[in-house]
């Protein structure tokens, strides 16, 4: 069920106070002198929250209320948070775990595993060829027919595929993230590249009619839509150079038509023609350019940044997007991250302990944005480790940290590549090909259940550079048990840390640093915390489960690996 239009303005009526003063908030900031380190994002349309009674919220909103409770971080003095969004804040917290399905997505066990492991997103691939395979039709809107609420749509595609995959997901309270990809061989040269200029309209038109149908506004819908598909992203990693490459399913990055004129240009007007044909049909849909790679590509002076011989991605295919407008034309920008190469970002981009890895990716790819005057809100439609050249305790402490920071940084969304490992493809899954879980699927299972009723609150900053460490509040109105019998009532934190080295987890071991563990002495000044009693969880392969009250007026000896640890506060 729906919020009726009535509703949706009256919610509107009430958020309006509180964006009035984020934005006064902002204005004196600035006219301070004073800019926060990362750009805050800024409105994005309404979206969806079914996991709390499906109530509509402003996810822009949201993350700003987050920011500016934020910023009294790192030595400077705290924010008033907005009063906008009275109890909305604490209902519906930021829940940003997902998943990668592939072909799994066809077999419902697959994504009621995912839901088990408590996450909320999962990421789905629809291919425009097989959906329209053939560009004549007799049926439907004529190639001339303007795109309004009116127009009849579904009469020449063939929404079985993606509407199966869409209802399996669902059905498991999973929402999903639709990634368009695979032009018809009539509409361009490859099915991962530029599209014949002429076709680009028809697939505005698809997309729109894609949107229509899963939108959730009650025209023409998928039968038995639960709640609306807010998310569209357009090819994966266009970013990618190498026509060879054509499994990734983007290749805009260079010039794989041999028109001469820049792809990435080309992928740019393709987004000038989809976007308003979209937000004519369906104005909260969200589009995003295709998830970017944004990584092995020339580093120049980078030190330690690794060779490779696969695929290369263009550095310029952000940068060309946006300078010639087309940031206009797309809300969210999605990119992926595998820590092979944090290398780069963590160099270029990043400010030990503050920002790395995950959170360096997210700073550089925020001031790539400011840089041609944009904010936008981030996702990730891909993270991950493969086990062949790490292993499977490595991969379930970077997905741990990975989620952490998914938080931290801001992000909608992050959903880990993948579910099973794939016949074709290296070993990246929760699960291997015969469907045995890795440690990687209860470590999801873990941190999801630690933070199920938690929203970050901060980065603590500690004597110790290589010690990464984040803060959550408890929301409201949770109230429960602890481990240790004690009542909580909305007033309990909790803190999420382990050592991070700096090096790549496929190079970890090579690289000497200490991944059985180190031990550490930290204060609570150290940590910034107050409270009386400390209560530590280890992730179960860590160390015992544990649930002993430690006094929290003296330093407390942590035992700290990549493996993140989570300390109760009360």
């Amino acid at each position: 069920m729906f919020t009726k239009p009535g509703n949706r303005a009256s919610l509107l009526l009430a958020l309006l106070p509180g964006l009035l003063a984020a934005v006064v908030e902002l204005l004196a900031l600035f006219l301070a002198g004073w800019l926060p380190e990362q750009p805050l994002p800024i409105r994005a349309g309404l979206v969806e929250c079914p996991y709390f009674d499906e109530k509509l919220v402003d996810h822009a909103q949201l993350v700003l209320n987050e920011r500016l409770l934020a910023l009294g971080s790192a030595g400077r003095p705290a924010l008033p948070l907005s009063q906008g969004l009275p109890g909305l804040l604490d209902r519906c917290p930021a829940k940003p775990a997902g998943v990668v399905l592939l072909r799994d997505i066809t077999d419902p066990i697959w994504p009621r595993r995912a839901a088990q492991a408590g996450i909320k997103w999962v990421r789905l691939y629809t291919e425009w060829h097989d959906v329209q395979p053939d560009r004549e039709y007799s049926r439907g809107p004529s190639a001339g027919a303007s795109l309004t609420r009116t127009t009849s749509f579904g009469t020449i595609y063939n929404w079985r595929y993606l509407d199966r995959d869409i209802a399996t997901a669902e059905g498991a309270g999973l929402t999903p993230v639709v990634t368009i990809q695979g032009a018809p061989e009539w509409a361009a040269s490859t099915p991962c590249g530029p599209l014949y200029p002429q076709y680009i309209p028809e697939f505005a038109r698809f997309v729109a009619a894609l949107a229509q149908r899963y939108d959730g506004d009650g025209v023409a819908d998928m039968p038995g839509l639960r709640w609306p598909v807010r998310y569209l992203e357009l090819w994966n990693e266009p970013d990618n150079t190498d026509l060879a490459a054509v499994s990734l399913g983007g290749c805009w990055g260079d010039d794989v038509n041999l028109n001469g004129k820049a792809d990435s240009l080309e992928y740019a007007d393709m987004l000038r023609q989809v976007y308003p044909a979209v937000k004519a049909i369906s104005p909260q849909t969200q589009i995003m350019p295709g998830g970017l790679s944004l990584d092995v590509f020339e580093t120049g002076s980078v030190i330690g940044y690794p060779s490779y011989s696969g695929p290369k991605f263009s550095a310029d295919f952000l940068p060309a997007l946006l300078r010639t407008g087309a940031g206009n034309y797309f809300d969210v920008v999605s990119f992926h991250h595998y820590d092979g190469y944090r290398i780069y970002w963590d160099q270029v981009y990043g400010a030990r302990p503050e920002a790395q890895n995950l959170m360096a990716k997210a700073r550089g790819v925020r001031q790539i944005l400011a840089g041609y005057g944009y904010v936008k809100p981030l996702a990730s439609t891909e993270v991950g480790l493969q086990v062949s050249s790490s292993s499977p305790e490595l991969q379930a402490s970077h997905l741990v940290q990975e989620m952490v920071q998914a938080y931290a940084a801001g992000l909608i969304f992050a959903t880990w590549f993948n579910m099973r490992d794939q016949p074709d493809d290296l070993p990246w899954g929760l699960f291997d090909k015969a469907g045995t879980p890795r440690p990687a699927y209860a470590a999801l299972g873990w941190i999801t259940g630690e933070l199920q009723n938690y929203r970050f609150v901060r980065q603590v900053v500690t004597p110790i550079p290589q010690v990464q460490a984040y803060l959550f509040q408890e929301i409201s109105g949770s109230s429960r048990q602890n481990g240790l019998g004690r009542q909580n009532n909305g007033d309990h934190q909790k803190l999420v840390l382990w050592w991070d080295s700096g090096f790549p987890k496929n190079r970890l071991q090579a690289a000497g640093t200490a991944a059985e563990g180190i031990q550490v002495s930290l204060s609570p000044q150290d940590l910034h915390l107050a409270g009386q009693y400390y209560n530590l969880h280890y992730r179960e392969g860590n160390l015992t489960p544990s649930a002993s009250q430690i006094s929290a007026t003296e330093a407390t000896t942590f035992r700290l690996s990549a493996d993140p640890v989570v300390v109760e506060i009360w």
